[in-house]
């Protein structure tokens, strides 16, 4: 027999929700780009999430931070499943001010609300802040966590593109790899989880739609990539004796729109978000180059289909500038 419901309506402070989003903001923001620069587990990534639980604890909220930097905040009763609304809160380089933190301060202002209004909840519902989510290690460490799909020699061996290594900036805040193996959420504590999230492209808007709903989650591969070159003097090495390093990247670069037509689909995705020449120097021919490269695509399969391709790719170049 279907159950049928009454609907009351209510509507959210958006002056509250805008005052929330330009204090979080100050978190990481550059006055010289605009941008938000909050990359996860880091000392300002950490500060903003003490200012969210303080902010929760203001609302009487049951808060709590578990043991890979996630921030919860509940509403109601503790021993029966909970409807989970949340989304990230650190930031890519140069991030807007909207992008995860939203879907987390939305959450909280519908506790407010739901306070204010004394409305009778049929389940308790959590506001999740999620941990490192933008990958700056490779994965997406907070959802991963609460899915319990973190393995143990992952937690040891992730890096950033810079060389720290993921098991050391958790312990600078005193997580560990134990604490995140510990950090996993059984499937009977979550009734329902809901992300309200921007859209982070320009087809919406080019389409004039205001609100698209989420087909599925990209799976993602991230390389750091190096070729080396041999480094000569710009000046007295002809075109055709060089071994230039960037060369190879260029020569990779301009694959990658054959790749995705030969082996991905209208949702894979290939970029170059870094590179590095060495040893830099405008009159030297660069003798390394180290890049990084990330594939996106919705189908597990294609993404090993694009990274075999990728390889192949880079194989035949290197052979050539060797």
């Amino acid at each position: 027999m279907l159950e049928t419901y009454s609907v009351d309506y209510y509507s959210v402070d958006i002056g509250r929700i805008e005052a929330d989003l330009y204090e979080l903001a100050k978190f990481g923001y550059n006055e010289v780009d605009k941008g938000i620069y909050r990359p996860g587990l880091t000392e300002i990534d950490m500060a903003a999430r003490q200012w969210l639980m303080a902010k929760f604890r203001a609302c009487g909220l049951a808060t709590s931070m578990d043991g890979v930097g996630n921030v919860i905040g509940r509403l109601g009763a503790s021993d029966r499943a909970a409807v989970v609304i949340g989304s990230h809160l650190d930031s890519v380089p140069c991030g807007g001010m909207f992008d995860g933190s939203l879907g987390v301060l939305v959450g909280l202002e519908c506790l407010r609300v739901i306070q204010e209004q004394n409305i009778e909840l049929r389940y308790p519902i959590e506001v999740i802040a999620t941990s490192e989510e933008e990958g700056r290690f490779g994965g997406m460490l907070g959802a991963q966590a609460l899915a319990g799909d973190l393995k143990p020699d992952w937690l040891e061996s992730a890096r950033d593109i810079d060389g720290e290594f993921l098991k050391d900036a958790l312990a600078k805040f005193n997580m560990s790899t134990h604490t995140a193996l510990h950090s996993r959420r059984t499937p009977e504590s979550i009734h329902a989880f809901v992300e309200l999230h921007i859209e982070q492209g320009p087809v919406l808007e080019m389409e004039q739609k205001a609100i698209g709903v989420v087909e599925g989650i990209s799976g993602i591969f991230k390389w750091l990539v190096k070729l080396i070159g041999k480094a000569d003097h710009a000046g007295t090495s002809p075109m055709h004796m060089r071994s230039d390093a960037f060369m190879g990247l260029a020569s990779f670069a301009n694959e990658i729109y054959r790749i995705i037509e030969e082996e991905g689909t209208d949702k894979s995705r290939l970029t170059i978000g870094r590179v590095e020449l060495k040893p830099g120097n405008p009159h030297t021919i660069p003798g390394e180059v180290d890049f990084s490269l990330v594939g996106r695509d919705l189908d597990e399969a294609v993404l090993e289909q694009l990274a075999n391709a990728c390889r192949k790719a880079l194989s035949a170049i290197a052979v050539v500038i060797d």
